[in-house]
């Protein structure tokens, strides 16, 4: 099967995951996925995730989910910009998410990192996904 949109495959199976109550969620992996999960772990929306080899040459990720008294960290999971419509963004036009209570994650020269991270670096990039 052949997936147009990894990031988008892996927000949402994070999202319904949320919605479902389940501990953990299972999704194919790329370095880059890697990377966004990293970002959304340093930023405490995840608790971890562990990588492993189904069969060779295929690799997926265990995406162990966070709770807070019983109910999910992550209320908004949000694709910003997709194939057809892509969104880019310079450091001085990057504002917060959600007045601080949210998180954009870009992607910039410098790696996949989180507005705040991006504002400290100075460096801008393309809008991938808001987390609320």
């Amino acid at each position: 099967m052949s997936m147009n949109n990894l990031l988008a495959d892996v927000l949402t199976r994070i999202r319904n995951g949320q919605k479902a109550r389940h501990d953990f969620v299972v999704t194919p992996i790329s370095n880059f996925i890697k990377s966004c999960l990293d970002t959304l772990k340093l930023e405490g929306y995840i608790k971890d995730y562990d990588v492993f080899e189904e069969r060779k040459g295929v690799h997926l990720a265990k995406i162990d989910l966070k709770y807070y008294r019983g109910r999910p960290v992550i209320k908004s999971l949000k694709l910003l910009s997709k194939p057809g419509c892509r969104l880019y963004k310079t450091v001085d036009k990057i504002f917060r998410s959600h007045k601080g209570l949210g998180l954009y994650v870009l992607s910039t020269s410098k790696g996949v990192l989180s507005e705040k991270n991006a504002k400290l670096q100075n460096v801008g990039g393309e809008l991938l996904f808001e987390v609320f």
